[in-house]
């Protein structure tokens, strides 16, 4: 967003004829759709490596007119001789070949194909993003456990295996669920309780986090003291 929205801040001019009108209120409208498909089309250029605008006509062929349509539905057309020529655009179960004069495309530069578009920075970032939502799902997950570490229960050797399942049954519904995560349980003698695993205090992991959180911000190029500022305050100190 923080990219997209510069992208559709950019400044430019509407023309009529050999007059700017973009300050009139009459192009009010012109100017928020064309707006629009700039960040629509910088965003899809970031998460996917592509971002299209197809060129609308009316039956005369005139007042041509960008529209901003899926990436995932536009797939390159080529072949030795032309090179790109030609994109298909694919619509549920219609599929149309539109040629190359009537396709505005934003790629990002590829290294393995002169005719296909690169990989989208927040690709590139998903390597560290990962990670960052598999820690937040961690910690989720532990307190919708009710916040109880993993315990082992040693079991008294002749217990039958239906009385253990019996007793699984019974802990994952007593300590299941935030409501539940100071409640306290009582079990039968014989039955010892070990709890294994770490407090999720010892599991934030803080140097991690912003380690990962600046690499994506590096996949996406955006400078580490635009997202917390502190590299702007330590430079001034």
């Amino acid at each position: 967003q923080l990219i997209s929205m510069a992208v559709a801040r950019f400044p430019f001019q509407l023309m009529r004829g050999e007059t700017d009108v973009i300050d009139s209120p009459a192009y009010e409208s012109i100017q928020k759709k064309f707006r629009y498909r700039l960040f629509m089309a910088c965003a899809s250029q970031l998460l996917t490596g592509a971002g299209y605008w197809l060129l609308d006509a009316n039956a005369q062929g005139r007042n041509l007119t960008p529209r901003w349509v899926l990436s995932q539905t536009m797939t390159p057309v080529s072949d030795r001789e032309r090179g790109l020529y030609a994109f298909k655009r694919t619509d549920g179960a219609k599929q149309d070949i539109i040629p190359l004069e009537r396709v505005v495309y934003f790629w990002e530069p590829s290294f393995e194909s002169e005719t296909k578009p690169g990989a989208g920075p927040a690709q590139i970032g998903l390597g560290a993003a990962s990670m960052l939502y598999a820690l937040d799902s961690f910690a989720a997950n532990f307190f919708m456990r009710g916040g109880a570490k993993v315990t082992v229960f040693e079991v008294p050797p002749g217990m039958q295996p239906a009385d253990k399942e019996e007793f699984q049954n019974y802990l994952d519904r007593a300590v299941s669920s935030v409501k539940n995560a100071f409640r306290m349980l009582a079990v039968r003698g014989g039955l010892k309780p070990t709890v294994i695993g770490s407090d999720i205090k010892d599991t934030e992991a803080p140097e991690l986090i912003e380690i990962q959180r600046d690499n994506v911000s590096a996949a996406l190029g955006i400078p580490a003291s635009v997202m917390d500022g502190r590299s702007s305050d330590d430079s001034n100190s």
